[in-house]
């Protein structure tokens, strides 16, 4: 890549919660969740936004609607967005965020309004305190970096069964060392940073995890290369690591 050629997004956010980009049949797409400070007697009003960015230059929004708490967004092949908030998981068509196709060509397209999710799944007990979040692979589980009294946790969730969860990392882990996670197996091997080495789990199984590996070499950032033969692990001031991957 000609990384001479990088250049800003003419996009302005006011407080940045959360934002992922995804390829889709409709182009490149990047989804902020954001936080804008009204009055200092009004709490901040949250809002999600999608932009198809067709080029750095060429960015136009695509549909924004408020939201009631922080929240991370996903995109699934079968044209679905997962929206992830600590009470509830919300499942909207992609499509019904676009305006729809007129049938003549000298009509505007109709933007929608009050797009409603197919379905919603509220998330049971305790609140999470939900600092990021990512998807597997195989989109079946949703990893996420909770606070919890003070002490940084990994909580994933089944996407299919919302009730079926587990907790892991009792290592030391920066939300640095969660953001350079990785998956290899298609999404059965889960490579976590931690301060206290690098540690390997066989996510195959929410119910049956396990930890079946460990590198005592603490890491920031690891991942899967040469189509999951290869892994490197980046060690900050010590360089980058590549070895085999024998599992």
């Amino acid at each position: 890549p000609d990384f001479s050629q990088l250049q800003t997004l003419p996009l302005t956010v006011d407080g940045l919660v959360s934002w992922s980009f995804f390829s889709t049949k409709r182009g490149d797409i990047l989804a902020i969740v954001s936080s804008k400070v009204v009055s200092a007697k009004q709490p901040a009003r949250l809002s999600l936004s999608f932009y198809q960015l067709k080029s750095p230059q060429d960015v136009s929004l695509i549909y924004t609607m408020p939201r009631s708490e922080p929240s991370f967004v996903f995109y699934v092949p079968s044209d679905q967005i997962i929206v992830l908030s600590a009470t509830k998981m919300e499942l909207y068509d992609w499509n019904s965020f676009w305006p729809d196709e007129p049938l003549l060509e000298d009509i505007k397209p109709k933007a929608p309004t009050n797009v409603a999710p197919d379905e919603v799944v509220e998330i049971k007990g305790a609140q999470l305190d939900m600092i990021a979040a990512k998807i597997s692979p195989n989109f079946d589980k949703i990893y996420t970096l909770v606070n919890a009294e003070g002490q940084l946790k990994i909580h994933i969730l089944n996407v299919f069964d919302i009730t079926q969860s587990t907790d892991i990392a009792t290592d030391p882990v920066t939300p640095t060392q969660f953001a350079g996670s990785s998956f290899a197996k298609q999404g059965r091997l889960f490579i976590l940073p931690t301060q206290n080495g690098t540690v390997f789990y066989d996510m195959t199984s929410l119910a049956q995890k396990r930890e079946v590996a460990r590198w005592k070499q603490p890491a920031y950032f690891v991942d899967v290369t040469n189509g999951g033969q290869f892994i490197c692990a980046a060690l900050g001031v010590q360089g980058v690591y590549c070895g085999e991957l024998l599992f």
